[in-house]
């Protein structure tokens, strides 16, 4: 029984640590797309950036009705609906790169809010349940959340110059470039 019970666990603990990835990944796509849409769109380095403002304006709307959502339904649906709505998001700010030029911004800085409600309700979900699972007790035997983290805010840059950028219009992000 106790070793089904911790078989369980770490199934948990790394399907947690998997959205961690995914917070990480949406948080950190702004800042790429914000580059592409100043050098594609022609958009202010300011405007660019308001992503960022867009996602966590989106923390500061969800707070509360997240947590009373994971009260409602769980943490299982919780997640679930979390990763449909960052779906959602990532694919609205998708949509920007294939807008006229002014309408692009406004395209992207709705994905971003949208995307902000995603990682919200997977903070949500993510913190209590590692707490009640054990993981930071137990992070020196193997991968943290913050290694997902890192390797999830990577990927963003590069996810981010190849989703919304044209492809004959590719240029660099930091030493990453996709063609």
């Amino acid at each position: 029984m106790t070793t089904q019970k911790q078989s369980g666990n770490w199934v948990a603990i790394v399907m947690m640590i998997m959205l961690f990835g995914m917070i990480a990944f949406v948080t950190n796509l702004a800042a790429p797309m914000g580059v592409v849409l100043k050098n594609v769109f022609g958009v202010s380095s300011a405007k660019g950036m308001l992503g960022n403002m867009a996602n966590f304006i989106a923390y500061a709307v969800m707070g509360i009705p997240s947590g009373m959502l994971l009260q409602k339904l769980g943490y299982k649906k919780t997640a679930l609906i979390a990763i449909a709505v960052g779906f959602v998001g990532v694919f609205i700010q998708f949509l920007s790169g294939h807008a006229g030029s002014t309408s692009a911004l406004g395209i992207y800085l709705l994905g971003a809010f949208v995307a902000g409600f995603s990682m919200c309700l997977l903070n949500a979900v993510v913190n209590p349940m590692l707490n009640t699972l054990g993981i930071f007790q137990a992070k020196s035997k193997g991968k943290s959340d913050i290694d997902a983290q890192n390797k999830g805010t990577y990927h963003a840059y590069g996810a981010g110059h190849a989703v919304i950028e044209p492809r004959d219009q590719r240029v660099h992000v930091g030493c990453h470039h996709l063609g």
